[in-house]
C-alpha cells in the first residue's frame, strides 16, 4: 500500500540551509539523543523534520482546509511516521513483527509530542492556526510528493 506524506508548500519550496536551522529530526534540539531518529533500523528523520518545520510557524494550514495548530502538526507527524514505517516494511514474519512494534513506538512518540510539545509550538503562540482563505480548487505542492510504499 502507498501513503502520501503531509508535506508543506514552505518545506518543499525551503533552502537546504532553512530547513537545517529549523529541523532537527525527532526529539527536542539539543536533546535527540533521548529520542533516536530510529526505529529498530529504519530512520524517520524525514517525519521529524516535517514536524519541526510545522511547528516553526511559517504555514497557517496542512493539506488544504487543515488549520496548522499544535494538535495537527502532532498527528501529522503521527502520519508521516507511519508512512514511512510502512514503506520501509520488511518481508516475512520478522518484517511484520518489526512493523507492528515501529508503529506502537510512533504511537508513543505521538503521545509524548502531544502532551509535551505545546510549548515549542510557535505558530500556536503566535496567532498561527487560523483558516486561511481557500482556493476554489486545490493545487498541487511545488515539489513532488510521490506515494511511499509499494
Amino acid at each position: 500500500m502507498k501513503y502520501r506524506m503531509i508535506i508543506p508548500d514552505s518545506y518543499c519550496e525551503a533552502t537546504p540551509e532553512d530547513r537545517k536551522a529549523t529541523c532537527n529530526g525527532m526529539g527536542p534540539a539539543g536533546r535527540g539523543w533521548t529520542v533516536p531518529d530510529t526505529m529498530l533500523g529504519l530512520s524517520v528523520t524525514l517525519a521529524g523534520d516535517l514536524h519541526d518545520w510545522m511547528c516553526d510557524g511559517r504555514d497557517e494550514s496542512i493539506l488544504i482546509d487543515l488549520p496548522l495548530t499544535h494538535e495537527t502538526a502532532a498527528l501529522a507527524m503521527l502520519w508521516n511516521t507511519v508512512a514511512l514505517i510502512m514503506a520501509g516494511e520488511g518481508r516475512g514474519l520478522r518484517g511484520r513483527i518489526a512493523t507492528r512494534w515501529r508503529v506502537a513506538r510512533a504511537a508513543w512518540y505521538f503521545v509524548f509530542v502531544w502532551w509535551c510539545g505545546r510549548k515549542h509550538f510557535k505558530a500556536f503562540s503566535h496567532g498561527g492556526g487560523v483558516t486561511p482563505s481557500l482556493p476554489s480548487s486545490p493545487t498541487p505542492p511545488p515539489c513532488p510528493n510521490p506515494p511511499v510504499g509499494d
